[in-house]
């Protein structure tokens, strides 16, 4: 059985480590007001409670005295789980955990680096801190400079108000065949990700007239994951892996990660009918309910803790040995998710307590989580915790939008009604497209900056043409082409996550005709 893991030990290693003598303060106005009345810098910790790395330098650089001295001297130090603070990671990572971002008393980035030994760490600091003692004064006239140029940049209309054109979502679907990996399945290069969405798109695509190439595609992405990121032991998917054919996995087990797999293997299943699919459905199903379900709530855990020792052991005398920990944190991003696969599993033959799973789970975010005015709440702490993000409700109203497709019961379209329009008025982007984040006038550092996320946009784009469909308020159609629009001329950046622009550029353009 794997160990629970309270709420206080979170985000730390839970191994033996001095960083807890660091005097750590969560990111918010008393900790910014410290660094501003002290003038000094911040020091800004982007943790994952899963992540190995994050747990090796508690261990190693945030237990060396030399460091612990040099940040209690000379820094506010804020640490941040990226899960539960997933806006303020968003504005600050360098796309890897941990990292240490380097910041001005009032939240302007001034360095940042990821995984550094004791000693690195300490030369980091130490330079930074020598500088800010003799740089401030004109650091901050820079700063007033570069507030006076975002705002400016705000103002460029860069989203003209057209149709996508017909031709786009062809182009999309060209560029993620090129980025097909005709060697080992899946798409890019290194790290391996699964990138369900863009599978998914190959998976549709296959069923069509002359979808052959598109066949090959799906199957043989679907197997690689299957082979390589499936834990064939205990089950459940690893996150990524580190090499391009999909070996040295990076063993967290992620809540949303599971449930976007789980909900394209039955997908899979149901498109095609092979019984290998339907065997993973069940090792994920399995995983889910015995290790990150939660004994208290109808609710799913965030994630299982990566643990490289433990799965070297590959099978042999694991009985012997304790699973890595389990982070019971309720985020409603990943239990929205999770929701939507399993309402999808009810539709298998035999398994009609799903639908009961999803459902309680359903109701539990709704009354537990939401509040009709703001919508949904990032994530559970006994009680509503965290901001209120785009991703949130756009995952909670899939979900709800997804259960009245099921059942017909018209609560669930009225509950997923009412998001559509927290989207809409708390989101909606200028000049177009939608935010991530609520506007906030107390905001702190780079949250100040309400940014464009394509996979949220496409997201957006999709729940409006379903409510659409469902006989909802004209507005949703015109909500989705804003989505939509917001990156007919830049999703080629994206990669591989575009499969999500072309999931919803497709459905779009079905839901018009």
């Amino acid at each position: 059985m794997a160990r629970t893991v309270t709420q206080e030990q979170l985000p730390f290693s839970p191994r033996k480590h001095r960083a807890r003598e660091i005097r750590w303060h969560p990111w918010g106005h008393h900790a910014f007001q410290l660094a501003q009345r002290a003038d000094k810098p911040i020091l800004l910790c982007l943790t994952a409670w899963w992540c190995e790395q994050c747990h090796q330098m508690d261990e190693t650089s945030y237990s060396d005295q030399q460091v612990i001295d040099r940040i209690k001297n000379s820094f506010v130090p804020i640490r941040v789980d990226t899960d539960r603070r997933p806006d303020v990671n968003d504005r600050y990572t360098l796309g890897e955990w941990p990292t240490v971002a380097l910041l001005a008393p009032t939240g302007e980035l001034l360095t940042s680096a990821g995984h550094l030994p004791p000693e690195e760490l300490a030369a980091l600091l130490t330079q930074v801190a020598g500088w800010y003692e003799t740089q401030a004064a004109d650091l901050r006239q820079e700063i007033v400079d570069m507030e006076a140029r975002r705002r400016q940049l705000l103002r460029y209309p860069f989203c003209p108000p057209d149709q996508p054109p017909p031709e786009l979502l062809e182009n999309v679907a060209s560029m993620l065949e090129g980025l097909y990996d005709p060697l080992y399945g899946g798409f890019g290069d290194q790290p391996k990700f699964p990138y369900p969405d863009a599978v998914s798109f190959a998976l549709r695509r296959s069923q069509a007239p002359g979808g052959e190439r598109w066949a090959e595609i799906a199957d043989r992405s679907l197997e690689a994951i299957a082979t390589r990121l499936l834990d064939h032991v205990d089950g459940g998917f690893f996150r990524s892996a580190a090499r391009r054919d999909w070996t040295q996995p990076h063993t967290e087990k992620l809540l949303e990660v599971n449930a976007d797999l789980l909900s394209l293997y039955l997908d899979a299943y149901q498109a095609t009918g092979k019984g290998d699919y339907r065997t993973v459905v069940e090792r994920v199903l399995d995983f889910l309910n015995a290790t990150l379900r939660n004994e208290d709530t109808p609710t799913f855990g965030e994630s299982q803790s990566a643990d490289s020792e433990y799965y070297q052991l590959a099978g042999r005398d694991r009985e012997k040995v304790e699973q890595p920990d389990v982070d019971r944190t309720v985020i409603a991003e990943g239990n929205g998710k999770a929701a939507v696969a399993y309402l999808l599993a009810y539709r298998l033959p035999d398994h009609a307590d799903h639908l009961r799973t999803a459902t309680q789970l359903l109701d539990f975010l709704w009354t537990r989580m939401t509040d009709p005015q703001r919508g949904v709440a990032r994530y559970w702490d006994g009680q509503p915790a965290g901001p209120y993000l785009l991703r949130d409700q756009l995952s909670v109203g899939t979900a709800l939008a997804e259960a009245y497709d099921v059942t017909g019961d018209d609560r669930f379209l009225e509950k997923a009604t009412i998001l559509a329009e927290v989207i809409l008025r708390d989101y909606t982007g200028v000049p177009g497209g939608f935010y991530d984040l609520r506007a906030e006038p107390d905001a702190l550092g780079g949250l100040a900056d309400r940014g464009w996320n394509l996979v949220e946009n496409a997201q957006v784009a999709r729940l409006m043409v379903r409510l659409a469909g469902f006989g909802g308020n004209g507005r949703y159609l015109e909500a989705a082409r804003s989505a939509l629009q917001l990156f007919a001329q830049d999703y080629s950046r994206f990669g591989a996550l575009a499969g999500s622009y072309a999931l919803a550029l497709e459905e779009y353009l079905q839901g018009k005709t």
